[in-house]
């Protein structure tokens, strides 16, 4: 009922009736409140000599010029430019006091007090925002998000344990799923999602999730998602939209559907303690399906009803074998360790690899590391904090031969070439600290790298035989064998050309001193007098007699 109505029927009793102003005001606004504005309008009509005659023969926009006072002169632009006010309100840093400030200090008289313009502004936001109502397609989308109050159990030291509550809501239906976590970290936000989809019996073209890290590495106009979570979406051939940054509307439907299981579910948790998670999502899933099977209020059915009837026969079929669970790390360039950092423990790659690019994914058990254009290496997943594990066939060879560097390997190189070259091995770690004997041993192969076997074996042979198995003995040997490639028949005999050196009981015979031929006496000039040499003992005695002389 407008104003210009309101006011002919309250004209129309006062001036044709005796009725008292709380009459007219009961009869016109359906309460006495309004008794002082009709005797107010009763007394204006009588002051300006009006009679109903007067009244009706008007018309609206006669009657409102001619009855109510005009507007104040002195602000004729009180109704502010909300276009204007919007524009203002979009630089960074502006506020609406900001742009009251400057509207009063340009036009002070026709400016309104700061109250109300906010109260204006206020109730222009209210009435120009639209509500959009969507008919969602059955069996399109799923709705994720996760619980901002959450459930709690009790561990066995009597402590109370928060947990997250991830729910889940179908679009058309709203049929709804929850499930209960640690955390919000991928592989238990991907493991959700998973049961999630398995309850449903089917996967929806897409899922519409929060932006939560373990879904979204990077939210707004165009998001990244969250590569693992990406990965898991193409294995059961769904498409993932992250909703807006801000915009709760977005996902209404789990907005709701969280809302709903926080007060379907978290009081029952009074009365029930529950001392571990697996009894927690226990008591959530009968709860859930409580609340699926709840008749709706307003219209026919129940959630799981209008599930089996809409949504399930639109889902997608599920995969034949359950997603395994994956996880990428950031892309590295192999150092010169040809060893690259997973999850704080290192993995070989090939050593030609060097400044290359791989990309590091790791399953359950298994991490695998990938280079553009090459098979992938694979290792067994490791937990030890920074361990390595190192496959021999990804070693450069002067890496693999001081890797054989032990012990055990040298035993085994030696038996390799024959019972000589190992028992001459052998030898040297026969002593009282066996390791004192390594670096002999390792003298010994590195002697015999590029000689024939059969050479190696007999120089072996000859020293055990000479008690001398010593690397110089074995060394000396060896290179005084010919050079021919030729070998004898039978492994071990010792060639024909090799030389017999001192055994190690013998004395060595020594060959007689050569006497030295007497040196030609110089001839001496013909005016001197021959003097005939002496010895350093007679010239001593001699000088000693002049002396005495």
């Amino acid at each position: 009922m407008t104003s210009m109505t309101l006011l002919r029927r309250v004209l129309k009793r006062a001036l044709t009736t005796a009725a008292s102003s709380r009459a007219i005001s009961t009869a016109v606004f359906g309460h006495p409140d309004k008794k002082s504005t009709v005797q107010n309008w009763k007394n204006r009509a009588l002051d300006k000599g009006w009679n109903w005659a007067v009244v009706s023969g008007m018309t609206d926009a006669e009657l409102r010029e001619a009855f109510w006072r005009p507007g104040n002169p002195g602000r004729p632009d009180a109704t502010p430019d909300f276009e204007e006010i919007a524009q203002a309100l979009e630089h960074p840093g502006m506020t609406l006091w900001t742009y009251w400030e400057e509207a009063r200090a340009a036009k002070p008289a026709q400016t309104l007090s700061y109250s109300r313009l906010a109260a204006q502004w206020a109730a222009n936001k209210k009435l120009s925002r639209r509500t959009m109502r969507q008919d969602l397609v059955p069996g399109e989308k799923a709705f994720v998000d996760y619980s901002g109050v959450r459930p709690w159990f009790f561990n066995e030291q009597g402590e109370k344990v928060e947990v997250e509550m991830f729910v889940g809501a179908l679009g058309r239906s709203g049929l709804v799923f929850a499930w209960c976590s640690m955390t919000q970290r991928s592989p238990d936000f991907v493991e959700a999602t998973t049961r999630m989809l398995e309850a449903y019996g089917g996967v929806p073209p897409i899922i519409v999730c929060d932006n939560l890290r373990a879904g979204v590495s990077r939210a707004g106009r165009d998001p990244v998602i969250n590569r693992t979570y990406l990965e898991f979406a193409e294995w059961y051939g769904s498409a993932v939209h992250p909703a807006p940054p801000y915009d709760p509307k977005a996902k209404a439907k789990v907005e709701d559907s969280v809302k709903l299981m926080q007060r379907a579910f978290l009081p029952l948790l009074r009365h029930n303690r529950c001392a571990s998670l697996a009894e927690l999502n226990t008591l959530l899933v009968r709860r859930v399906q409580q609340v699926n099977e709840k008749r709706f209020q307003k219209k026919p059915g129940s959630r799981l009803e209008v599930f089996e009837r809409v949504d399930k026969p639109a889902l997608l079929p599920l995969p034949a074998q359950r997603f395994e669970y994956v996880e990428f790390s950031t892309p590295v360039e192999v150092p010169a360790d040809y060893h690259v950092r997973v999850a704080g423990h290192f993995y070989s790659v090939p050593h030609e690899w060097v400044g290359h690019t791989v990309y590091p994914r790791t399953t359950a058990g298994e991490v695998i590391l990938e280079r553009d254009d090459h098979p992938p290496v694979r290792h067994p997943r490791s937990s030890e904090e920074a361990g390595q594990t190192t496959e021999r066939s990804h070693m450069p060879p002067a890496h693999r031969e001081q890797l054989d560097r032990t012990p055990a390997q040298l035993l085994a190189w030696a038996e390799s070439v024959g019972p000589n070259t190992h028992a001459l091995v052998r030898a040297q770690f026969e002593r009282k600290v066996p390791l004192q004997g390594q670096l002999k041993a390792d003298a010994i192969k590195s002697m015999a790298r590029g000689s024939q076997p059969v050479a190696i074996e007999a120089a072996a042979e000859r020293a055990l035989a000479m008690h001398s198995p010593t690397p110089s003995t074995f060394h000396r040997l060896l290179t005084s064998m010919p050079k021919d490639d030729g070998a004898p028949a039978g492994v071990g005999a010792a060639p024909a050309a090799l030389p017999v050196g001192p055994s190690a009981n013998s004395k060595p015979h020594r060959s007689p001193k050569r006497r030295a031929a007497p040196r030609p006496n110089a001839s001496a000039p013909a005016d001197l007098p021959l003097v005939p040499a002496v010895t350093g003992r007679r010239r001593s005695s001699q000088s000693s007699a002049n002396r005495s002389s």
